[in-house]
């Protein structure tokens, strides 16, 4: 690919000519095919399953339109499900892991990602279920989902203490994890993966961790494949072009759509966990795409451009609030020291001004002011041309995906707006805005059960449990702290690394805490509570949680230890 490509998200290849001729699996990936017989060895070097050719294949050679970009997500899923559809496809051991990968292909996977029409990410894993090791990982889901299904009280995940068939389903699910762990250690040893398998691989721990419950080993293995990219993408001259989250340098090697999903899990991590990296490290990361926000166009082409646009901006800005020191890291489903206070403050944005202002501009962004004002500007030039889109496309306006990004807009300015003000009272001045939050979450969640036709216990992504939780802890109004709560507890569900009934019951407890020092039906600023430390037995679904209360004495100000254990 070349050095001088356009960085914006159409990346266009130079236009050419390109052969019909090739197999059925390049396609369907939509990669140049070597065409060798009887195996392609493009799919050989992938360690992906060859599907052959078809039959009296034209001959005549046509030009190849521009490249789409990979996160157009066109690709038809029923001509890979169909690829995978026969029972002599695969190898299985016996007719429960075939049933387990049946209902992983039919249902799990729309449900785990279902906010997007991700077809060509569903492929993807299809396809790499060839793989043995990566097969034996998504039985294993499948036979989780299946644990889920048969639990008659969905509001836990806590399998070993239902009936004994769930128990079953959950033993089997443990069982092809354990193998596919050892078949991915055999390979590792053998030197056979390669960086995408390795990836995809990767990929498939995270989901069956976070669906499990285990998120310090998903969050290892998130960090794991980040690394591995960046190390990769180094390799090439011009990768400050397709920064994490984006676009891949090669997606030949490595897909778009890869190298998105793990920027999409970096956004995640670091929202509910520490990181490891020095300031330093985050100041460089939050430079990361400057040139591809700049030529960001004023009305993007789909919503999931949209979004592409969206998780980038968010990776900036959660680098820069780690510079600063006011990342925001609630407890939820974490073992955690402490829990960093939301810092606060407003400020009037023009997006017109967004391109005459850079993080790399000298000293008009030396002061954590103008870099506040600067990541302001950018969020709601990606607002504006979201609007356009949505003016544009005004079916858009009432889907799901709409739902989540406004969701995700909302919560983030308001997180943003009042990231410097470093008094929590200063929420007051939002209470508009909670309700609204509140509102949309309870809107996104009536779609996404309506789309899925049940209660959907697992996501992929972040959804609605995060901007909940932050309305139940910063907003100071009763009537509306509860309704944040009572909203967690009532749609039970997991989404990547939170538990909305771990969420709803620890926010219980601290609003509980904090109202006993009410004044006039609102809690003082003195009386919030600062910093929550959790410590968990997964298996149990048992938490125990401390906090410092602020408490008067005849001295002055102090606080005292309390400490809670709660299960869901």
């Amino acid at each position: 690919m070349n050095e001088t490509k356009q960085v914006a998200i159409k990346r266009k290849r130079a236009s050419g000519k390109h052969s019909r001729k090739g197999c059925g699996t390049c396609k369907i990936r939509r990669v140049k095919c070597d065409e060798t017989r009887p195996i392609c060895q493009r799919c050989v070097k992938f360690g992906i399953k060859c599907d052959g050719y078809p039959p009296n294949e034209p001959s005549q050679r046509q030009a190849s339109p521009p490249r789409r970009p990979s996160n157009s997500w066109s690709a038809p899923l029923d001509a890979a499900i169909a690829l995978l559809d026969l029972p002599n496809t695969y190898s299985f051991d016996n007719e429960d892991e075939f049933q387990y990968f049946s209902l992983f292909r039919d249902k799990t996977i729309f449900q785990i990602i279902p906010y997007f029409d991700q077809t060509p990410f569903r492929t993807l894993i299809l396809q790499a279920c060839d793989i043995s090791s990566i097969r034996h990982a998504v039985i294993a889901i499948g036979a989780l989902d299946k644990t889920c299904m048969t639990v008659n009280d969905q509001r836990a995940l806590c399998f070993d203490r239902h009936t004994v068939n769930a128990t079953s389903h959950h033993q089997n699910a443990i069982k092809e994890y354990i193998k596919a762990i050892r078949i991915m250690k055999e390979e590792v040893a053998s030197g056979q993966p390669s960086l995408r398998t390795t990836l995809l691989t990767c990929l498939v721990i995270v989901c069956f961790e976070y669906f499990h419950g285990n998120y310090r080993l998903a969050d290892a293995q998130i960090h794991k494949g980040i690394a591995l990219i960046d190390n990769w993408r180094r390799s090439f001259p011009y990768a400050h072009q397709h920064p994490l989250g984006f676009s891949s340098p090669a997606p030949d090697i490595v897909e778009d759509q890869l190298i998105q999903v793990f920027g999409q899990l970096e956004v995640q991590s670091l929202c509910f966990a520490g990181d490891p990296r020095t300031p330093a490290m985050h100041w460089k990361l939050r430079n990361e795409g400057t040139a591809i926000i700049r030529n960001m166009p004023d009305c993007f082409d789909n919503i999931y451009d949209a979004k592409i646009y969206q998780a980038l901006i968010l990776r900036r800005l959660q680098h820069w609030q780690f510079c600063i020191g006011a990342n925001y890291s609630p407890p939820i489903s974490r073992e955690v020291d402490a829990e960093k206070e939301v810092w606060g403050a407003t400020s009037c944005v023009d997006h017109s001004q967004l391109r005459h202002l850079s993080p790399e501009s000298g000293s008009s962004v030396s002061d954590r002011a103008a870099q506040h004002r600067f990541h302001l500007e950018e969020f709601y030039h990606w607002k504006y041309c979201f609007d356009n889109f949505l003016e544009r496309e005004p079916a858009q306006k009432n889907t799901l995906a709409t739902a989540l990004l406004v969701l995700c807009f909302m919560t983030t300015n308001l997180h943003l707006s009042t990231a410097l003000a470093g008094d929590a009272t200063i929420y007051d001045q939002y209470t508009k805005e909670f309700v609204e939050i509140v509102e949309h979450c309870e809107k996104t969640l009536v779609l996404l059960h309506k789309k899925a036709d049940q209660k959907v216990v697992f996501t992929f992504d972040s959804g609605t449990i995060l901007p909940l939780y932050f309305t139940a802890l910063s907003c100071r109004v009763p009537k509306i702290r509860r309704r944040a709560i009572s909203v967690l507890l009532a749609w039970p569900r997991r989404e990547g690394v939170s538990d909305s009934l771990f969420a709803g019951k620890s926010a219980e407890w601290i609003v509980g805490i904090e109202e006993e020092n009410m004044e006039d039906g609102y809690v003082p600023g003195w009386a919030r509570v600062k910093y929550v430390g959790t410590s968990f037995s997964l298996l149990d679904r048992r938490a125990e949680l401390v906090c410092n209360q602020p408490i008067l004495t005849p001295d002055g100000k102090s606080t005292r230890e309390r400490r809670q254990t709660i299960t869901w």
